[in-house]
């Protein structure tokens, strides 16, 4: 008998694989399987009545994304007609809602369903997770061989940590579960909090309330926007997005160069910091000019221990007359108000809580692992994990945005990708080999977590500061951050690390060799000499070559390192299906105009130099890196 196409090598098993969440990673991972995996089932278990996760939950007033709104999309999935520098929460729901349909993600999720328990079984290898249908109670009992966390690390609000709030007569709310019916205008407010939320409800609240009384514990380091565009954009501009690709790409590397190109500011003692600190100090008090209100807001520990929050009206709306700053916290709610420092009451008919989320990473829902190990117990104290993605003793399990992702310095979309690629790389391996059961090794793990604590006594997040990432203490915890910039992590989830991970095999490792016949035997369309060719155009070997390549290096004007970078000048890659290397050929760029306007200029033909030709990008000689370029750094930010 002929061999069967069924038994050749890397046969593509049954995978079933559940996932937990349908916010920003969750769509991405269906997106990502949807378009490159075969022989699979997925659900996915979202507990609101919509998609989208933190941004259909957080609608308070003023609510936006604080990075540029056409930077925060997936890398791949730009959109030209943004409203404004910084989206409204709606919209960027909107946008992830927009993605879902355009891919025909929706079949693969489950809205009102809350998972409520899972339990790893070593027997068959799969997690059984019990699930609660919120519309009508019911409960369901499914199984899985995957099952992959996309709840976030902000899904869980939390409310002060002080007694007697069911005692408060008035109304109270929390930022992260808005009631749109809430009539704030003529009202006395109490806002209790100085963060994220807090700086954009401010603003939006000052111009309707009669008083609002706000509660700063901590201080908190503000910055203007990145971007030098202005704040609203117009139909001509979202006109000109969407006839001109590239002007938006080249906006959105712009801001890309900003941000990614001031990780040192997070080193305590680097040049950067020591500038940032001083500007953004002269900056605030220049705009305050209260040294009553600059002691209560401008911080004495470094830029970026804390998350830094860009200006949106929130340093002019606290000096008007009718806000008043209290310096301390809230120690106890009344039935008139609630009590701050020096045990004095203060009255209100609201309180709105902008006292972020419960950032211990403790999940929701009990997660049994290997020997009935529960991570609600094993992170009780201390979160841990393998490179954000995985834990030891939980096998075929992964998360997004785990313990020790880069969520604070850059493009946390870009991490996400990251995630969701090193892991569907895994998963690829289990759905080719006879994999029962794969899981980072203990050992693994503790010494990436040693690394961590080791980076994290030179970088500003250990400063004194009350952050999330301490889970909002001092001093409480090692920083559950990633140990280096996003571009740092990006290239090491780049490949798997095998040796770090425990994987157990049903029966003989090596049969997924089958039969002896290749996927090229199985295919009657397939080229059986495919390995032939008339030059070396073979993938580079060394990460550094790979990394040359990825990075298009030689492809830019040189600038200076460690420095805020605003590029006023940017070479895009050509397009697919333009010469590829080794050949002439025309790029453009766009420079701005000193009044932000963009235009276009012809770039001088360049020679690529090297190969991997499937690639399709050129780059000039990488010693341009190192040549002297006026005007391509800065020192400020």
């Amino acid at each position: 008998m002929d061999p069967q196409q069924h038994e050749s090598i890397y046969q593509e098993r049954s995978m079933r694989v559940i996932c937990i969440g349908a916010g920003a990673s969750g769509l991405l991972l269906a997106y990502k399987l949807q378009s490159q995996f075969s022989n699979f089932s997925l659900t996915i278990y979202e507990k609101n009545p919509e998609i989208s996760g933190t941004w259909y939950e957080n609608n308070y007033p003023g609510c936006a994304c604080d990075v540029p709104a056409h930077n925060y999309t997936y890398s791949f999935e730009p959109k030209h007609d943004w409203s404004s520098l910084y989206a409204s929460s709606s919209e960027i729901k909107t946008y992830f809602e927009g993605f879902s349909s355009k891919y025909q993600l929706g079949k693969y999720i489950k809205c009102c369903h809350e998972v409520q328990h899972s339990k790893w079984l070593e027997s068959t290898g799969q997690w059984t997770v019990d699930v609660a249908d919120l519309e009508n109670g019911e409960i369901i009992h499914d199984q899985c061989d995957i099952l992959i966390n996309a709840t976030g690390y902000l899904n869980k609000w939390a409310w002060p940590d002080v007694p007697g709030r069911e005692t408060f007569k008035g109304q109270t709310v929390h930022s992260a579960h808005w009631e749109q019916s809430l009539q704030i205008a003529g009202k006395k407010v109490i806002l209790i909090g100085n963060g994220s939320s807090a700086v954009q409800i401010l603003p939006q609240i000052q111009p309707i309330a009669e008083h609002i009384t706000m509660f700063v514990r901590s201080p908190l380091w503000m910055l203007p926007p990145i971007s030098l565009e202005s704040k609203t954009y117009s139909k001509s501009d979202i006109q000109r997005f969407a006839d001109n690709p590239d002007e938006l790409m080249i906006l959105r590397k712009k801001n890309e160069n900003v941000v990614n190109s001031i990780f040192s500011l997070y080193l305590s003692d680097s040049k950067l910091q020591e500038v940032s600190k001083k500007q953004l100090r002269i900056s605030m008090q220049n705009e305050l000019q209260d040294p009553v209100l600059e002691d209560v807001l401008i911080p004495e520990w470094g830029v970026g221990c804390r998350r830094l929050a860009p200006d949106t009206e929130f340093l002019k709306s606290i000096k008007k007359t009718n806000v008043q700053v209290v310096k301390g916290g809230v120690t106890a709610f009344t039935e008139a108000g609630c009590i701050g420092p020096n045990d004095i009451e203060y009255s209100a008919d609201i309180i709105i809580c902008a006292t972020g989320y419960d950032t211990s990473f403790v999940p929701r829902f009990p997660i049994l692992g290997s020997g009935g190990r529960n991570l609600q117990d094993e992170w009780a104290t201390t979160p841990s994990s393998y490179l954000g993605i995985g834990a030891s003793h939980f096998p075929n399990y992964f998360m997004f945005l785990g313990p020790y992702s880069p969520v604070a310095n850059g493009p946390t979309l870009a991490a996400i990708e990251a995630q969701a690629d090193h892991i569907l790389k895994l998963l690829d391996r289990y759905q080719t080999e006879p994999i029962h059961r794969l899981s980072p090794q203990p050992a693994a793990e503790a010494d990436f977590s040693s690394h961590v604590a080791t980076f994290m006594t030179k970088a500003v997040y250990s400063e004194g500061c009350r952050s999330g990432h301490k889970n909002h203490t001092i001093n409480g915890r090692v920083p559950t951050l990633w140990p280096g910039s996003t571009l740092h992590y990006l290239q090491t989830m780049q490949d798997v690390r095998a040796d770090d991970w425990d994987i157990r095999y049903s029966g003989n490792r090596f049969s997924f060799l089958g039969n002896g016949i290749s996927q090229a035997e199985c295919d009657p369309t397939s080229d059986l000499g495919y390995y032939l060719r008339d030059h070396d155009d073979s993938a580079p070997m060394t990460r550094r070559k790979r990394m040359d390549i990825i990075i298009r290096s030689g492809s830019q004007p040189a600038r200076v390192l460690h420095t805020t970078y605003r590029p006023s000048v940017v070479n895009l890659a050509p397009k697919q299906g333009t010469p590829a290397y080794g050949m002439s050929l025309k790029e453009h760029n766009y420079s701005s105009s000193e009044e932000g306007e963009v235009e276009k200029v012809d770039r001088d033909s360049i020679t690529g130099k090297g190969a991997w030709g499937w690639m399709q990008k050129g780059f000039g000689n990488i010693t341009q890196c190192f040549q002297p370029h006026k005007g391509a750094g800065e020192h400020i930010p």
